[in-house]
């Protein structure tokens, strides 16, 4: 007799373990599923959500390479504006700090 014959006989014979195990497969069919359809849910929110961060970051590093540019540009027009022969006592604050800082 095969390994778990007793019990298929069992089952066979007992109508209310029939419905008890078709309603545990069901419940455990749904689980199965919703468990699937979580998944795919969450990795749809996190597509877009990396989509959305990614989007935000490209804007702020455009800004922020924009802010730099204007920086260079105008030490780089200070610069030139002031002669050779120039100490920091003869110049203004923010001159002075572009051309004698680290």
């Amino acid at each position: 007799m095969p390994l778990g014959y007793p019990f298929y006989l069992w089952l066979k014979n007992n109508p209310a373990a029939q419905w008890a195990l078709g309603i545990g497969a069901a419940i455990m069919g749904f689980f199965l599923w919703l468990a699937l359809h979580d998944r795919r849910v969450r990795k749809g929110a996190n597509a877009k959500a990396v989509k959305k961060a990614e989007k935000t970051a490209t804007k702020e590093l455009a800004k922020l390479e924009e802010q730099a540019d204007e920086r260079i540009e105008k030490s780089r027009e200070i610069a030139d504006a002031v002669d050779d022969n120039v100490y920091s006592d003869g110049v203004s604050d923010d001159t002075g700090r572009f051309l004698f800082s680290d």
